[in-house]
């Protein structure tokens, strides 16, 4: 530290030139630190705003790329896809392997079991006429029994005997003509 006389330092003058010499650094200070502080402001603007642009570049790079990927990618599957053969549908081929197999099925079941064929038949065609409406004789007999157990006796009970045997008769006859 600088020494100052004591006389010079209570004189009004020297204060005054003090104080404005101190206000004018002080100014000069506080211009060159917002001077200071601008520029870098501006310098990490003009940073980032390049960080920025790198980073877009690169991220329009990479989506460029992955476009290409996938246009290629693309391409490969409708070539794949191009390769491959449709099945052709042959009914008639189809309808004859059948047939094949089948005959050697019951080829093979004869061997294991003579009649097999005959009983197969047999049964094709009951199931036909069941089909088309055609009862064979013993269903429909024993249908009727039943349904004169169930009817007579509730019947036998309420109806007087001649209307009971009347009723009977009606459901005999149906039976015959069956």
């Amino acid at each position: 530290m600088i020494h100052i006389p004591i006389e010079q330092r209570y004189d009004k003058r020297n204060q005054m030139f003090h104080s404005s010499a101190f206000a004018i650094a002080a100014g000069v200070v506080g211009v060159a630190g917002a001077a200071a502080s601008a520029g870098m402001s501006m310098y990490s603007a003009g940073r980032a705003a390049k960080a920025q642009g790198a980073a877009a570049k690169a991220a329009a790079r990479k989506e460029k790329k992955a476009l290409k990927g996938f246009q290629k990618g693309q391409a490969q599957i409708e070539a794949d896809l191009g390769q491959i053969q449709a099945p052709v549908m042959d009914i008639g081929a189809d309808i004859n392997d059948a047939q094949r197999i089948t005959g050697y099925n019951i080829a093979q079941l004869e061997q294991i079991y003579p009649g097999a064929k005959n009983q197969r038949q047999l049964a094709s065609l009951a199931i036909t006429d069941m089909l088309q409406g055609k009862l064979p004789q013993s269903v429909i007999g024993e249908t009727m029994r039943e349904a004169q157990d169930l009817i007579s006796l509730p019947l036998a009970r309420v109806l007087s005997p001649k209307l009971h045997n009347m009723i009977m008769r009606e459901l005999l006859e149906l039976h015959h003509l069956a």
